[in-house]
């Protein structure tokens, strides 16, 4: 039997939907086949359910990348308000603040070195914060790291002058996963003070000024959790700061800074 196959296309106007017909007269098989232009084609939109679906596997996907993401080793970012208007960010509002440790290569000695422009209070809750880093890493892993490694913190930009003890947790964890060798999630931004008794840090954490903003803030640069102390979650419900205004960002409250690196690492 021969068989013949005619491919008849329309015009792009050609108001017809893709569809084939087969026809034989017992000696001649033909099969035509018709194609409308695909603009014409009817356009059926998703579902309500389908696009919440891929709504919920964007986040997810999303979530996995961020969870994923590290800072190098002894970085981490705190939390800071501004004190001048910078690339839109308005005066007050909150922004995180990078806090980076790292092994002083030159000096040998152990201590502490701090390069920026450290206020006299800052400096030394970084004291207390390295101190605090040391005696953790010592009873959890021997104090050789310490004895054999100078410590250089460094909080940019060093122009602007940093102040207040609101960093000390951070710092201390910044040193701490420098010396363990451990990273930091980048979503992740600390922002407690620490619990001073007879000149010594105890691990307990304290409240910071300027919570609200700081939470604002951190949602703001895409951080998906927030670590503060138990104290600021009175200062977030008195000024009635709902989820929606953070969303998609966990806010943790640790007592100490024992709880926050079980969270961490």
């Amino acid at each position: 039997m021969e068989s013949y196959t005619n491919q008849l296309h329309f015009k792009p106007n050609a108001r017809i939907s893709k569809g084939s017909c087969t026809a034989s007269n017992g000696h001649h098989h033909f099969n035509n086949t018709f194609h409308a232009h695909p603009s014409l084609m009817p356009s059926i939109p998703p579902s309500p359910l389908a696009t919440s679906i891929k709504k919920m596997a964007e986040n997810v996907v999303a979530m996995i990348v961020a969870e994923q993401r590290q800072f190098p080793c002894g970085l981490l970012s705190g939390a800071a308000r501004t004190r001048e208007r910078r690339g839109g960010v308005r005066i007050g509002a909150g922004v995180p603040q990078e806090i980076a440790a790292r092994i002083d290569r030159v000096k040998m000695t152990p201590g502490l070195t701090l390069v920026g422009n450290f206020n006299a209070e800052a400096a030394q809750y970084a004291h207390f914060a390295y101190n605090l880093a040391r005696q953790i890493r010592a009873n959890r892993f021997g104090p050789d790291f310490f004895d054999g490694h100078q410590i250089e913190l460094r909080i940019p930009p060093e122009e602007d002058e940093f102040d207040g003890p609101s960093g000390a947790t951070a710092t201390a964890v910044a040193i701490y996963s420098l010396a363990i060798q451990r990273c930091v999630r980048m979503d992740t931004i600390l922002s407690a003070s620490l619990v001073i008794a007879n000149g010594v840090a105890t691990g307990a954490l304290e409240r910071i000024g300027g919570v609200v903003e700081k939470v604002l803030g951190a949602a703001d640069f895409g951080r998906r959790r927030m670590i503060l102390a138990p104290e600021n979650a009175v200062d977030i419900a008195e000024a009635g700061l709902t989820a929606e205004e953070h969303p998609g960002m966990e806010i943790i409250f640790c007592a100490n800074l024992s709880e926050i690196l079980e969270i961490i690492f």
